[in-house]
């Protein structure tokens, strides 16, 4: 009975060290926990690239509109430097996957200059320039993954082109800004963590196509009888730094 006795105190002695010796040991840190990505939120971007106009025209009597020439082709090329911003809200949709929609907008400062030539008075030439564009659409995208977004957008965009005065002439025809729509797409990243987080670079394509429009010839500052049928369109691949204001 004595040597039961002993054996059992030994026996709890030995488990309470044991206890005693595990809480003495240091309580595992829980792993961290993987970074959540949310496009929620507004940001502001700023950049640049290549634009290209083009148009057909041709010239009319103003009074009759009758034409009086052929239609031509003319076009511009040149850069842009571009400032903008806009917010975006991101969503799930069911099994799909995540999803982001937004407003956006800004400015385009242009120098896409190019040659028009006009037969109203024998052949003569000038330079057009478009000179700048503002905008502001939406936007649709699908996340591929947590930081690299695919999306397409459009919207509403105007466009102003320069006065021209002719070679050799006192002709001119009247600068004038032009309106219509526009439709783009791209693609959007994080450029973490070679830039602190909010950072982003955009990627993108966008043509405008504008409203037509008839400009009067003046020669020596009066009104001439014949005027310009103008039609207008503009191709734009570009791309810009973004920084995001509550982006995680």
């Amino acid at each position: 009975m004595k040597k039961l006795l002993i054996a059992t105190v030994a026996a709890v002695a030995m488990s309470g060290a044991a206890s005693a010796a595990d809480m003495a040991m240091p309580l595992k840190a829980p792993a961290a926990p993987a970074p959540v990505y949310n496009w929620t939120g507004c940001y502001v971007d700023a950049g640049g690239g290549y634009g290209m106009w083009n148009q057909s025209h041709y010239s009319f009597i103003t009074a009759s509109g009758t034409p009086i020439s052929t239609e031509q082709t003319a076009g511009g090329r040149g850069y842009y430097g571009s400032v903008g911003g806009g917010c975006d809200y991101q969503f799930q949709l069911g099994g799909l996957g995540n999803f982001v929609v937004g407003v956006l907008g800004g400015y385009d400062f242009m120098s896409l200059k190019g040659a028009f030539n006009s037969t109203i008075s024998g052949t003569i030439s000038a330079y057009e320039k478009e000179t700048g564009s503002g905008w502001a659409g939406g936007r649709i995208g699908y996340l591929v993954t947590p930081n690299f977004l695919t999306y397409v957008s459009g919207g509403w965009t105007d466009a102003r082109f320069s006065s021209m005065t002719f070679t050799s002439s006192t002709v001119a025809l009247p600068g004038h800004t032009y309106s219509g729509y526009f439709l783009g797409g791209g693609a959007e990243t994080s450029l973490s963590p070679w830039l602190p987080q909010g950072f982003f670079l955009r990627s993108d394509y966008k043509v405008s196509t504008y409203r037509q429009a008839n400009l009067q010839y003046t020669i020596g500052g009066a009104p001439f009888g014949d005027s310009e049928h103008m039609n207008k369109y503009v191709q734009q691949i570009g791309t810009e730094l973004i920084y995001r204001f509550n982006y995680r």
